[in-house]
């Protein structure tokens, strides 16, 4: 059940943050282009690495796969965090 929560909590605090990138884009651009641009950003490599990722996830343990992808998104999130911290 920890694994669980941990995962609502990575979602939670992954869609803030996609809403406050989408938002800063369009406070620094009033772009509705540079906003979609972002919004693509966001969603089209899901689409293409969705499939072969589930096919992986299936074939290996998925606690250690949630565990460590989490950790890898913890850590490319921070560089972005900090950059949008400078700014405001």
């Amino acid at each position: 059940t920890f694994l669980f929560l941990a995962e609502i909590c990575s979602q939670m605090a992954m869609n803030m943050l996609h809403f406050v990138l989408i938002v800063v884009v369009y406070e620094l651009t009033h772009s509705n282009t540079a906003v979609a641009a972002v919004i693509l950003a966001l969603t089209v490599p899901s689409i293409f690495l969705g499939i072969p990722a589930g096919a992986y996830v299936d074939h290996h343990s998925k606690k250690s796969i949630l565990f460590y992808t989490n950790i890898l998104r913890l850590l490319l999130i921070l560089p972005l965090i900090a950059n949008l911290q400078s700014h405001f």
